[in-house]
């Protein structure tokens, strides 16, 4: 979860010390970098407002291939946002050559800064308290460069925008070791916008996560043994527990759901037993205001439908497929299902009707044991185990990248996305763990 912000300060010490020789003198009274090192006492008041005009045009951040401004860090930065703000750094060298002075946000503040993340400077505190879910804002003070976001995982998505669209804008002076931006100037997200986490999935066929984050233990207090199937609906994580009975092939299994509360970490609620027999995956309906429970063994032709108040079995489905995994899609309003025997998929209409066209599953994960899908408007998402990887795919069945995940030995059991957090539920002996990951980059070598 710390390589990136370890990259990044090995970076910044290995090109602080390159850097000495070529950090500009002083002379005639002169200062290099800030106008605000040393000297001024000497200053009369004229000069003074000359160097510090009160209403600057632009905030000067590079100049002549110099950082004029350092580099505020948020000192309980999530492993997201350090990966953000470490991206941000490498950029700022490779845009301009230059690489500013970087410190935590409990050191004592300078009269100008660039503050990333969430930081404890009252200007990120005062930005951040106007976003909405899954956003980021960017503003340029006469002081201050801020960018903050909803989460670690928008911050990655502010700091590639700021790169990618912000600086191209009739906004910002680049080039020539120069970098500057018009006072003033500001970019607020709605929050709707998935497109940089999305193209950071083609920078490579294998990727790594940024950060791996545990959110919650999900421990299951009726006393079943091994977490199945699960997913996420109004900030609630609802997870299936069965305990095999193996003389029956898995018919007689006991099953319950249990609903934990994201935010509070606590227990909402534990359903009755449930005729789900191996209950292999999880997908809400909100059109049917239903879960959709794939069943896998024995009946894998077997769907469920079960009430998410009551979390009881309120319906059944026979289907044409053999399946193991199902996610609905409420953009397409379709599902994709994995199909019992391999890895290959197919689209389901509203009604379970099969679309007739098979997908085949790239050969690199041959051999690997199937567990559970999900999907976004761009992209379906299936997890496997042993190793342990997401592999993704387009709505047309291409393969796209494999993500190489960080979990040890522990076994993925199922995964949901909202929007651009991936949160995977893994099996242990009566409970279940959940993690977020994201930030994905290309894999070292790659």
């Amino acid at each position: 979860m710390k390589r990136f912000f370890a990259l990044f300060l090995c970076l910044l010490c290995l090109l602080s010390a390159v850097s000495c020789a070529d950090q500009p003198g002083t002379s005639d009274g002169e200062t290099s970098g800030n106008s605000n090192q040393g000297g001024g006492a000497a200053s009369d008041a004229a000069t003074t407002e000359e160097a510090v005009p009160e209403s600057p045009e632009f905030l000067e951040i590079v100049k002549g291939g110099v950082a004029q401004i350092p580099l505020v860090v948020a000192s309980r930065a999530s492993g997201a946002e350090e990966a953000a703000s470490a991206a941000f750094f490498e950029q700022i060298f490779t845009l301009t050559g230059a690489f500013p002075e970087s410190y935590p946000d409990y050191e004592d503040p300078a009269a100008s800064e660039i503050l990333i993340g969430s930081t404890t400077r009252p200007e990120s505190v005062a930005l951040q308290e106007t976003l909405k879910p899954y956003s980021f804002a960017i503003e340029v003070t006469a002081t201050h460069l801020v960018i903050v976001a909803y989460d670690g995982v928008a911050l990655s998505e502010g700091v590639t925008y700021f790169f990618s669209t912000f600086l191209q804008s009739e906004n910002c002076v680049v080039g020539d070791g120069e970098l500057k931006l018009k006072v003033g100037a500001k970019y607020v997200s709605d929050g709707s916008d998935n497109s940089a986490f999305w193209e950071s999935l083609l920078a490579s066929d294998t990727l790594v996560a940024g950060f791996t984050e545990e959110i919650l233990e999900m421990p299951d207090p009726s006393g079943t043994t091994w977490p199945q199937g699960g997913c996420i609906k109004d900030g609630c994580y609802y997870q299936a527990f069965i305990r095999k009975d193996t003389a029956s092939n898995e018919v007689n299994n006991t099953v319950h759901i249990v609903k934990y509360d994201l935010k509070t970490k606590k227990l909402l609620q534990t359903s009755p037993v449930l005729d789900l027999n191996h209950c292999n995956d999880i997908t809400y309906n909100p059109k049917r205001g239903v879960f959709v429970v794939c069943h896998n063994n024995p009946y894998r032709t077997k769907l469920s439908f079960v009430d998410p108040e009551t979390l009881e079995v309120v319906g059944t489905k026979t289907i044409g497929d053999k399946i193991y995994s199902i996610d609905y899609n409420e953009e397409r309003d379709c599902y994709v299902v994995g199909l019992s025997g391999g890895q290959s998929f197919t689209f389901l209409d509203s009604n379970f009707v099969a679309s007739g066209t098979v997908y085949a599953p790239t050969p690199r994960t041959k051999g690997y044991t199937t567990q559970g899908v999900t999907s976004d408007g761009q992209y379906i998402y299936f997890v496997l185990y042993n190793s342990n990887v997401i592999t993704v795919y387009d709505w047309k069945g291409n393969f796209v990248t494999l993500i190489e995940l960080d979990l040890g030995k522990i076994e993925p059991e199922n995964l949901a996305i909202v929007r651009n957090e991936i949160y995977i539920s893994c099996g242990t002996s009566g409970k279940a763990v959940l993690f977020k990951v994201g930030s994905f980059v290309p894999k070292s070598g790659e």
